[in-house]
């Protein structure tokens, strides 16, 4: 096995140290400043990396060399770095990893670094490395988390993106709303525009003030932009008009409501990034876009000849399940088989008690490979008392016999790394990617 692929599948589970002066030193110690490519930095709670895979698309639909970097990976670490249409290759991967570590290395023993960077700010760097030396033009980058502390906001963006707000990793954000806020809001820059979703009066007044006392163009969504969507079991259609541009009727390739929005959040992030480049957005291209956009583990459907199909979606916290929720009451099935596992520090009571209507049967599973993994054997009786009398509680190797063994849809949800750890499996089960089984294979195409 490649040594790469034995690194650490979820940043996250090594400590976590906010805080931008290691990647500063990391950058210049690279010499990567003053720095070769622009970039788009894009935040939020959820909704983050669907909006990079639609702006780097429309990007690429240009003709502009982009590069692509987001967390976490679902199945292997080369996910995590794009450049253009493909992965960055193993061997890459691997080789500039160590020579970043290495570089680590030589400046914590002479002296100039005071501590050890995380694995997400080498990896960041790792990134940074790898555009460079491609001579990217741009670089779409989702935050890790947060913003304000986050190692890619070490850049200086020409456009900041913030989908929106609402409650996650609040043990290192805050448990307030406008804490939670305030560190997204730490992306944006004097002059620089901030396109966002977020719908909260009180929060866009605040951010408003500010970005106009700075001369930073603000543009919320929902106030400069007027559009119609109609949909068919959740995939969606829509057209958008705005003052500066118009979209005509596009079909999008990801499914659910709230990449409606996620994809005026790119097509406005694109708007000013051609913007400052003394450029003009060519909307057919805009739509090519948008309509061949996947996003792997997203409310993506996996079908089997003799078994219920499969849905993955990895919505992880409670705004993301109400999401996932919206989606599957638009769908022509009433019950579902649910396999459920989360991080220990979600709030998984919360995000069952949202899932339980549509519930028919329940599993419950460990994260595979994640020592940080809600231990749902350790809560079988307060499942109970939640009304759960009948769930089971599996070890991964039992999944696929869930699967098989199911009589109505089966809906894998709670963790981007069951997702991706399910994804890796269902091939090999027989299982084959579909746009949604009740579609015909290719149908995009509503009526209007």
């Amino acid at each position: 096995m490649n040594p790469w692929q034995t690194l650490p599948h979820d940043w996250s589970a090594t400590p976590v140290r906010l805080g931008l002066h290691r990647i500063r030193h990391l950058v210049d110690a690279l010499s990567l400043r003053p720095w070769p490519f622009t970039a788009v930095l894009v935040t939020g709670t959820n909704g983050k990396g669907s909006t990079c895979a639609f702006l780097h698309e429309i990007l690429r639909a240009h003709g502009v060399l982009s590069g692509l970097y987001t967390s976490p990976h679902l199945q292997r670490p080369e996910e995590r770095v794009r450049l253009g249409d493909t992965e960055v290759s193993s061997e890459e991967l691997e080789t500039t990893w160590r020579r970043v570590v290495a570089l680590c290395e030589q400046e914590l023993q002479a002296g100039r670094l005071d501590e050890p960077p995380t694995f997400f700010e080498i990896l960041t760097a790792v990134a940074f490395d790898i555009f460079a030396r491609h001579r990217v033009t741009v670089a779409v980058l989702e935050i890790g988390m947060g913003g304000r502390y986050d190692a890619t906001n070490v850049v200086d963006p020409a456009v900041s993106v913030i989908t929106h707000i609402d409650y996650d990793h609040e043990n290192f954000l805050g448990h307030r709303l406008i804490d939670i806020a305030e560190e997204k809001f730490g992306i944006a820059r004097p002059g620089v525009p901030l396109v966002t979703g977020e719908r909260r009066h009180w929060l866009l007044r605040s951010w408003a003030r500010r970005l106009e006392a700075w001369g930073s163009p603000f543009v919320p969504v929902y106030t400069r932009t007027v559009w119609e969507a109609r949909h068919r079991w959740g995939h969606y259609r829509l057209r958008a008009e705005a003052p500066e541009w118009s979209l005509p009727w596009t079909s999008l390739a990801l499914a659910g409501g709230h990449q409606v929005e996620n994809a005026l959040l790119a097509v406005w992030g694109a708007y000013f990034w051609f913007q400052r480049q003394g450029q003009a957005l060519d909307m057919a291209r805009v739509q090519s876009a948008l309509q061949r956009t996947v996003w792997p583990g997203r409310l993506e459907w996996w079908c089997h000849p003799q078994a219920p199909p499969v849905l993955l979606d990895g919505a992880h916290n409670r705004d993301g399940i109400r999401r996932c929720v919206e989606y599957l009451r638009l769908q022509p099935y009433d019950r579902w088989a649910i396999l459920f596992g989360c991080m220990q520090d979600k709030p998984w009571v919360d995000m069952l008690r949202l899932l339980q209507p549509l519930g028919d049967r329940w599993a419950w599973t460990p994260v595979p490979g994640s020592e940080r993994s809600w231990v749902p054997a350790q809560h079988t009786d307060y499942l109970r008392a939640l009304g759960f009398q009948d769930g089971d509680v599996l070890e991964p190797p039992a999944i696929p016999d869930f699967l098989k063994s199911a009589r109505t849809p089966v809906l894998v949800v709670g963790s981007l790394y069951l997702v991706g750890w399910v994804r890796a499996r269902l091939p090999e089960l027989g299982y084959r990617r579909v746009v949604h089984p009740a579609l015909a294979e290719g149908d995009a195409e509503f009526d209007t």
